[in-house]
């Protein structure tokens, strides 16, 4: 891998990114939430489709993330994951996701 320079930070050409795997399950009872340790409030809304590529905002535990997911390539899919300011995330989420969440 070369490393190339643009307006000063470095970056890797040939890296490779995150690859994500999404899974999931239907329960068919609901002893697993006598299980459950703690209870977690997640707000969550879709910027943007297109392509079966999307753009995530999330607010939980006062952090708000953005994520940049790819279309899927058989179970797996590009991925990538950058933490916002709370505010930010939060104001994405009212003015951008009809306010609702």
């Amino acid at each position: 891998m070369t490393k190339g320079e643009i307006g000063g930070p470095h970056f890797e050409i040939g890296a490779v990114m995150a690859k994500g795997i999404e899974r999931k399950f239907l329960l068919s009872a609901e002893t697993w939430r006598g299980l459950a340790m703690q209870k977690v409030e997640i707000h969550d809304g879709l910027l943007a489709f297109r392509d079966r590529r999307k753009i995530r905002v999330r607010f939980c535990d006062d952090k708000a993330t953005l994520s940049v997911k790819g279309p899927k390539k058989g179970v797996t899919r590009d991925e990538i994951e950058y933490e916002s300011p709370a505010s930010d995330g939060l104001a994405l989420l009212e003015d951008h996701c009809d306010g609702k969440f």
